[in-house]
Order: C-alpha cells, then sequence, then structure tokens
C-alpha cells in the first residue's frame, strides 16, 4: 500500500490535544445531602479529577482517537497496486526446449522464464482465467487448465520440466488458438527464441529471457562398423561447431557409456563370437576391473576449430571386444550448454540388405548402384518367368514386370506399363516430355535435381490416396513413392536405365544419389526401431535418434512394450509409438519385462545449440515493447477509511448522550 498524499499524517498532530484535554477537563456535580458527613465521598470525587485518574474511563477518547485516525488515512489518500485486469482469457505458453536448460549466472533460462511466468500472475488479472502451456511434452500442452487461483497457477509454472525436445512450437500454439475463442483473449509467450514463431494470428505478446551463450557442441555425428581383412573395424566422424566470436581449441574424447547394469552378459565383451578372448584396451580379469573402464576414454584428439565454423573430427580402430556397446563422443571442456557436448550410438555392423531384382534384361548400371551402397548388400536378379515370390528380400525390383500380388516388402517398379494391384489404370504417352517441377521435401529428393530431364516415353497414372509425386512432367507424375500396408514403395513411370528413352542414369550425380537415398529410405524401413518422419541416409545411425523424434515401435502387437528412459523410468507403449524421447542418452526397449533393444537419443540441432538471444534487432526489440503485458495499477481505496471514520463518529456521539443520561 502506498499513500498518495503523505502530508496528511501531519493531522495525526492532533490526536495528544484529545488526549491532554481529556485528562485536563474537570467534571464536577452538585450533591443535596442531608448532613456534612457526605463530604467524605465529595472529597473522593474531587480525586477522581486528578489526571491519569480518568484512565478507567477511556471508551470515548478512544473513540476519538481512532476517528481521527482514520481520518488522517482518508486525507492521506491511500492506494494499493494490483493486477492489471483484462477481460477475457489469458494464456501463458512456456518454452521448455532444450535450450532453455542453457546456463546463464548460475541459473537456466528455463528457472528465468518460470521467474518472468510467476511476475506475469502477479500483474495480470483476467476474468475468464488464465491456462498454462509448455511448448514440448509428451501427451498434452496443458500444464494448468484455465483458474483464477493463483496459488494452482504458482504450483504448475514450478512444476514444469526441462527437456530436451527440439522443433517448432506450431503444436502448442494451434492448442492455444483452440482455446482463445474471443478477440478479448491474449497470448503470452515466454522465451529464449522468437525466431521459430510460427505465422498466428493470436494477439501475442512476447516476452524474452537469456542473453548471449558461450557454446561449443557437437551438431553432426555418423557411426560405421565394417569388416576389414583384420577383422572388424569402426569409424566415428563428429562433427564440432564453434558457437563463440573467438578460435578454440577443444578436446574430443572417446569412451565407452556405463552398462545398464553389472550383469556378466552386459559387461563381458571382450569375448569373442568363438567365445575365445579377445586382446583389447577392455580385455580385464575382474568384473569390476570392466566396469571401472567404462567412461574412461580410450582415445581422444585436439580439435582446433575457428569462430563460427564447425570443424570434423575423425576416431577410427579395431573393433574386437565392442561390437553391441554404445560408444560416445565427448567434449572435454567447461560451457554455457552441455546438453551438446555429448553424443552416443550403438556400435553395430549393419545388418545385410537383400535385394533382388526381377527382369529379363541385363541392367548393369543398376546392378553397380545396388552393390556399390555398401558392403552389407546381398542382390541376386531372377527372370520373370522364374518369379515365385520375394522370399526373404528386403527390397524386391520389378523391370517392366508387375505380379499378381505384391510383396510384403519393400517395392520398386521400373516402368511397370501397366495396371498395379494397388493403381488405377495406366496409359502411356510416347510424346516426349520434360520434367518440370520436383518435390524438394522429400528424403529421396535431397540433394537431387532432375529438373530439365527429357523421356521419349512414359506412363502416367492418378496416384492412390497414399501415393506422393516426387518428380513431374508436364503430363503427369514420372516417379512417385509412398507407404502402404506397412511397406514402402517407389514407381519409375518410365525407363530409367535405357539411354534411348531418358538419359537418368547418365545424370550425375543425381541417378547414384537417388538410388542411394532409396535404399536408405526402404534401410531404415526395416529396423525394429523406426522414426516415423522421413529421414534418409541414417542406416549407420539405425539405433540413434534425435531428440523430439516420435518412434514406431515395429514389434508383436500383442506383445507388451515398455521403454526405459535414461533417468531409469519405464514408459509403456501402448499404441507402438514411442513420442517421449525428451531426454538425451540410452534407451532400452522391454517385450514382456526383457530387455531387447536399445537405442541413444542425441541432440544434434545447430539451430538450438546456437543459444542466440532473444531480441537480437532493433525492430524486434520495438514490437516486444509495443507488446508489453498489462501493467499493475494503481487504485484509490481513501473511501473504506473515510466510511469507518464516519461510522466511529457515530459511535462516540452515541456512548457521548449515554454517559450523559
Amino acid at each position: 500500500m502506498e499513500f498518495l498524499n503523505p502530508a496528511a499524517f501531519y493531522l495525526l498532530g492532533t490526536i495528544p490535544i484529545v488526549v491532554a484535554l481529556h485528562f485536563l477537563k474537570l467534571r464536577r456535580r452538585a450533591y443535596r445531602v442531608p448532613s456534612l458527613m457526605l463530604w467524605h465521598t465529595i472529597a473522593e470525587d474531587r480525586q477522581a479529577n486528578v489526571p491519569f485518574q480518568r484512565l478507567r474511563h477511556i471508551l470515548l477518547p478512544l473513540l476519538q482517537m481512532l476517528f481521527l485516525l482514520m481520518l488522517t488515512l482518508s486525507v492521506a489518500r491511500p492506494a494499493v497496486r494490483r493486477a492489471g485486469f483484462m477481460h477475457g482469457k489469458a494464456i501463458l505458453i512456456v518454452d521448455n526446449s532444450a535450450s532453455m536448460q542453457s546456463n546463464e549466472l548460475g541459473q537456466t533460462r528455463l528457472k528465468m522464464a518460470k521467474q518472468a511466468a510467476q511476475e506475469l500472475i502477479q500483474q495480470i488479472s483476467a476474468s475468464g482465467g488464465m491456462m498454462v502451456l509448455v511448448t514440448h511434452a509428451a501427451e498434452t500442452h496443458i500444464q494448468q487448465a484455465f483458474t483464477t487461483d493463483m496459488a494452482q497457477l504458482r504450483r504448475a509454472i514450478e512444476t514444469i520440466a526441462p527437456t530436451a525436445a527440439v522443433g517448432s512450437p506450431r503444436a502448442v500454439f494451434d492448442a492455444a488458438a483452440h482455446y482463445a475463442d474471443s478477440s478479448q483473449d491474449k497470448v503470452f509467450f515466454i522465451s529464449d527464441n522468437f525466431k521459430t514463431l510460427p505465422d498466428t494470428a493470436l494477439p501475442l505478446h512476447r516476452i524474452g529471457v537469456g542473453t548471449e551463450a558461450e557454446n561449443i557442441g557437437i551438431v553432426q555425428f555418423s557411426v560405421e562398423m565394417a569388416n576389414t581383412p583384420r577383422g572388424k573395424a569402426y569409424t566415428l566422424l563428429a562433427g564440432i561447431q564453434n558457437f563463440t566470436d573467438t578460435d578454440r581449441e577443444v578436446k574430443a574424447s572417446l569412451a565407452l557409456a556405463a552398462p545398464l547394469n553389472t550383469s556378466t552378459k552386459n559387461v563381458g565383451i571382450a569375448n569373442g563370437d568363438d567365445g575365445s578372448r579377445r586382446e583389447s584396451f577392455f580385455a580385464q580379469e575382474t568384473l569390476t576391473e570392466r566396469l571401472a573402464n567404462y567412461e574412461k576414454p580410450f582415445d581422444d584428439k585436439v580439435v582446433s576449430i575457428p569462430a563460427g565454423r564447425t570443424q570434423s573430427v575423425l576416431f577410427s580402430g579395431d573393433a574386437a571386444g565392442l561390437e553391441g556397446q554404445v560408444i560416445s563422443v565427448r567434449l572435454e571442456l567447461t560451457d554455457d550448454f552441455p546438453l551438446d557436448n555429448t553424443v552416443s550410438s550403438l556400435l553395430l555392423p549393419r545388418p545385410p540388405l537383400h535385394i533382388l531384382l526381377v527382369s529379363d534384361r541385363e541392367l548393369s548400371l543398376l546392378t553397380h548402384l545396388l552393390k556399390t551402397h555398401g558392403e552389407h548388400v546381398e542382390a541376386r536378379q531372377v527372370s520373370t518367368d522364374a518369379y515365385h515370390g520375394s522370399g526373404d528380400a528386403d527390397v524386391t525390383l520389378f523391370d517392366r514386370f508387375s505380379p499378381e500380388n505384391v510383396p510384403t516388402g519393400n517395392v520398386i517398379f521400373l516402368n511397370p506399363r501397366e495396371t498395379l494391384p494397388f493403381g488405377t489404370d495406366v496409359e502411356t504417352d510416347t510424346a516426349a516430355a520434360r520434367v518440370i517441377s520436383e518435390d524438394k521435401t522429400h528424403p529421396l529428393m535431397q540433394g537431387v535435381s532432375l529438373i530439365g530431364l527429357q523421356v521419349s516415353e512414359a506412363s502416367h497414372r492418378e496416384l492412390p490416396i497414399w501415393g506422393r509425386s516426387l518428380v513431374e512432367t508436364e503430363k503427369g507424375s514420372l516417379i512417385w513413392a509412398g507407404t502402404e500396408a506397412d511397406r514402402q514403395i517407389l514407381v519409375f513411370e518410365f525407363d530409367a536405365f535405357t539411354p534411348e528413352i531418358s538419359a537418368f542414369a547418365l545424370t550425375i550425380p543425381a541417378a547414384p544419389l537417388f538410388i542411394y537415398h532409396t535404399l536408405a529410405w526402404f534401410e531404415a524401413g526395416t529396423a525394429p526401431i523406426q522414426p516415423l518422419s522421413d529421414r534418409y541416409g541414417q542406416q549407420a545411425l539405425r539405433h540413434a535418434f534425435r531428440t523430439g523424434e516420435s518412434l514406431r515401435m515395429a514389434f508383436p502387437s500383442t506383445a507388451r512394450i515398455h521403454v526405459q528412459k535414461p533417468d531409469d523410468t519405464r514408459i509403456e507403449v501402448d499404441t507402438g509409438v514411442f513420442t517421449q524421447t525428451d531426454m538425451t542418452g540410452i534407451y532400452t526397449v522391454l517385450v514382456e519385462d526383457t530387455p531387447v533393444e536399445r537405442f541413444t537419443v542425441n541432440l544434434l540441432d545447430a539451430a538450438e545449440s546456437t543459444l542466440s538471444p532473444p531480441l537480437t534487432t532493433s525492430a524486434e526489440t520495438e514490437r516486444a515493447t509495443t507488446d508489453a503485458p498489462l501493467q499493475p495499477v494503481t487504485q484509490e481505496v481513501w473511501r473504506w477509511p473515510a466510511v469507518l471514520a464516519f461510522a466511529l463518529l457515530l459511535l462516540e456521539w452515541g456512548v457521548y448522550h449515554r454517559k450523559s443520561e
């Protein structure tokens, strides 16, 4: 509370005057007595007029002093500061993405955001209540439904959990748009980054937290394990980016991640496939000695990274005794964002990729492209007459041929020229056509450009509902793909490997890159754990994913599936899709309480690791100031002490006249 006219308190000086008058006033009464013996009573009455003896009759002066006190308070114009009032509802969105774990001045950006949120709910009072949302959540973005209870809002803000999730906050803004159904509703967004804000018509007020932070992080990572004349060897490539404005030297170390438990099965990795003991840095005599070697770097390199640039570091060596283990690259440094200083992946050989080519002609270029995809590729060819099913093939290529029943695995159709089992009628056009558009957003088209490619003969058809056109001519789709009945399908509506028909096979590097992307896309679809989003080139990281990715668990639907997160919490997977990849580290898949698979989750997001301040340009600063939330208002409350003073005056008048009777 504050007083707009504090000089009025000088009126309190009248209170001692009232007290003094009360003490000094003599009150004598005339008595008619029959005898002088009653003078003793008169003498006692005189003693009652002595100062300080009248404290026994203090009610009237007390009421008078209270009256003067209330009158003084009223003249002093007391006022209280109350939250800015707004009609409608208030929606508070708090960013809890990975960058909010950045440490600045001893506290994280998320803690700073929580403090800003607590201040906001003290400043804003909405007639329709306030809702609290978070940008990243496994199930629901709602942290607290609409309420006017300040205690509930404070608890909801304090319990916001940090995550390592990344990505656009569009989902939470879509949810906010659903609840903001009135023009009087307002949305408040607290974040360290406003660059990824989606286009929205919501009345948005932005509150920035955080400043420029110092960070060096790993933004790229790949792992390979291959056979060599001397045995198996591993290769790890990590891209380290320097987000500071000075050149830095960083030490990168290679180590094995600690096992989930101390069983002999988990730590006995020094034994060969034949049971013999291999010589490696991990071959120790006792279980305790073996466990002590986990997390200990066994290789390290010093990398010089210019300011604002990315530098790659390569680790390679003998993989004896390391197969099936989680291997990690760690930066030996201290910065403001430790979340991107470590990446990890399972060290596993690529499983065989069985490819079956059904064709009546020799396609030497296509066969060469298939085999050069990797040593793990096992390709064979049969004629159309000899084809009786795909068998165990992971990918089946049909050249100018369409079987009655499409195999259950992944399929590529090369110039089918006829109706497909899942498609509509086809038309063949012998007139020349030229590629005029491409779908660059599809993973198969990353880095591939076929604009201007001429074809002298092609088929075109109406695509099924699940089909997606990748390359189009002016007459229709030339190459299209899609996923149908859990199998991935790619269709070339022309003869891609006959130079007289088209120059596709001779287009360098578009043709080889497109085929390699296709095989990688198919290969990712055969893994037991698959990302729901399209990815390409991830065959070397079949068991490594990025934070925030939703994963499909390709296990029997009747089995009870759980996923154990890095913090040892277990999440049951009911729908076959696991969404809680909000932590970096090692995850374990359990089927009927038996561990069957492991995978790792890493950040690997340069945009999240940049840690740029929320406001970087003057235009943004001006707009943020204009969009400032409602400020607290000052409300005068002098009427209440004035009313109370009037009530005291009436009470004093009543008491005085009652005593006078």
